[in-house]
């Protein structure tokens, strides 16, 4: 009954939001693997209607991708390494 329920509610979705997983792929330029990856993990909601057939909802894929955004880190940031260090430098070596 539960079953029947749920696929009646996803096939009214509208057809954007019901997407194959190249087409998740596709939107977010990354790998098959990549969306197996995240279906694994369970970072995105999907619905697995058979062993073979998974279908996104686009929109929620997209809020659940959300929580995962990192943000840009400042460019002001120094490097850990500011000089190069010279191997044939025996200034440092106590000699």
């Amino acid at each position: 009954m539960l079953y029947t329920w749920l696929l009646r509610a996803f096939w009214h979705m509208s057809q954007r939001k019901r997407a194959t997983k190249r087409e998740v792929a596709r939107e977010y330029g990354v790998s098959l693997r990549t969306v197996d990856t995240w279906i694994a993990k369970k970072k995105i909601p999907f619905m697995k209607l058979s062993p073979r057939l998974v279908r996104f909802d686009l929109d929620a894929v997209e809020r659940a991708l959300g929580r995962y955004t990192v943000k840009e880190i400042s460019a002001a940031i120094r490097p850990l390494h500011r000089h190069r260090i010279n191997p044939n430098d025996k200034s440092d070596s106590g000699t």
